[in-house]
């Protein structure tokens, strides 16, 4: 009682009008789509591990589609890393499910490939 509704914004109104070829760009994925050590594929019926060798070698043959990322989960990827860059905290915050820990994840593999990108070019990819 007495609590006002508290309106929440997304968090990434400045990118609500980027479309993913330019969010892909500016992780340095332009051409690639994907992020860095992620797998690419996934199976449609969920039977393959990855994590073995001969389910890895099933899955360039049978029934597989490509693994990508939605536009709010690479966009969740990018907003974090503007917040560790500019040392400001995040909080995920959306429906149960697996998502969160994906984009996680994909920040992790993003800030190693900055790492392995950086030692090589001197710099970070694109924006950065």
């Amino acid at each position: 009682e007495g609590m006002e509704e508290i309106k929440w914004l997304s968090g990434v109104e400045e990118y609500q009008d980027v479309n993913m070829d330019t969010l892909w760009a500016y992780i340095g994925r332009q051409k690639e789509w994907s992020i860095p050590f992620f797998n690419t594929k996934e199976a449609v019926t969920g039977t393959f591990n990855p994590w073995f060798e001969d389910s890895i070698k099933a899955m360039v043959h049978d029934n597989t589609i490509p693994l990508t990322l939605c536009w709010h989960q690479l966009v969740s990827i990018i907003k974090m890393v503007d917040n560790i860059l500019h040392g400001h905290p995040t909080l995920l915050m959306d429906s149960v499910g697996i998502g969160k820990t994906m984009q996680v994840i994909g920040l992790i593999c993003i800030l190693a490939y900055f790492h392995e990108y950086y030692d090589k070019h001197h710099q970070f990819p694109s924006k950065y």
